[in-house]
């Protein structure tokens, strides 16, 4: 079978034509192309490292376009909020303790059946496959009968319960447009997850829709290290940015705090690296990116902070004194 015909790469011509007659002396090319480049056995070649981000993009778009997707905010500890009935299912994203080197899964389907089952995900020929069952995501879900708990966006003032606390955090000053408060949003099943909220008043009618605009454009915005929103409520008078919350501390102020190991702030980031791929996936700016916008969990999960920057839902120009004092910061 003729493949057809490329330029032999690192070969004594480069100019010279040759034609792959079958697979196998495709693969024995790249092979020998490996040898060449000195790239340790086992290491992950360009090429197919370029196929799996492109698998890895088809796969985020494909849950997408699910409503039952809950992306990062859900994870084993809560999942349980929103699956109150038997055969309710969820889509999260696959925990990091579900990553097993090649076998890496990107997602999780959450199955509520006397005990929460979880199955890999993952995406193959353009679909969403349900590991060690071999079959389509859909396929499956029809067949078990599994009624999957559709996300909501728009929250009602009596879907959240009484503040949490009064305590304030330092790291609460980030956020600029009113007051901070650590809400519960209440579910069907009787629990509820803590959420921060905060409330945008006293806008212009066109400020309202510039709002209103980015909410239904940025609802599904975020990977697991972004903080991601969990809707809104809106009145009115007022729009009520509901967000994760997850936070114990600033990276500005622990990193700072004390000396950290060198492993640590590589750690970090990594994670920080991991958000910025996503932006410009997403063709998203983040124009007040800095360290003082970077928070974490208590598992010290690298969260990067983007709603409630400012009085809209994000910054729309770029903050030079945030610049600035970042690059003061990393220069003392």
């Amino acid at each position: 079978m003729t493949l057809g015909q490329g330029t032999a790469v690192n070969r004594k011509n480069d100019d010279d034509l040759f034609s792959f007659q079958s697979f196998k002396e495709l693969k024995r090319s790249f092979q020998e192309q490996m040898a060449r480049s000195g790239r340790a056995v086992g290491d992950e070649s360009e090429f197919s490292a370029a196929v799996r981000e492109t698998n890895e993009r088809r796969a985020y778009e494909l849950v997408s376009l699910t409503c039952y997707y809950w992306a990062s905010l859900l994870n084993s500890s809560n999942v349980d909020c929103v699956l109150g009935s038997e055969k309710q299912c969820v889509l999260i994203d696959a925990p990091p303790s579900m990553y097993s080197g090649r076998e890496r899964s990107n997602f999780t389907l959450c199955v509520k059946d006397s005990i929460i089952k979880y199955y890999s995900i993952k995406c193959a020929a353009n679909e969403l496959i349900v590991s060690g069952q071999a079959k389509k995501l859909n396929k499956f879900i029809a067949e078990q009968g599994l009624q999957p708990v559709q996300r909501q966006y728009i929250w009602r003032e009596d879907q959240l319960g009484s503040t949490l606390d009064n305590v304030e955090y330092p790291f609460d000053s980030i956020y600029e447009v009113g007051k901070v408060k650590r809400r519960q949003i209440q579910f069907p099943s009787g629990k509820g997850v803590a959420a921060v909220s905060i409330i945008v008043a006293d806008l212009t009618p066109e400020e309202r829709n510039v709002i209103l605009n980015d909410l239904a454009a940025y609802k599904d915005f975020g990977c697991l290290n972004i903080q991601r929103l969990w809707g809104s409520i809106v009145t009115d008078t007022q729009i009520t940015l509901l967000l994760e919350n997850f936070a114990v501390d600033s990276l500005s102020n622990y990193v700072s705090a004390e000396q950290r190991s060198n492993g640590e702030l590589l750690k970090f980031a990594r994670q920080m690296a991991t958000a910025v791929d996503y932006f410009e996936r997403s063709k998203f700016i983040h124009k007040k990116l800095s360290i003082d916008v970077c928070l974490l969990t208590a598992d010290q999960t690298l969260k990067v902070v983007v709603f409630g920057l400012s009085t809209g839902l994000f910054p729309k120009r770029i903050y030079l004194k945030d610049v600035d004092r970042c690059r003061l910061s990393l220069s003392g």
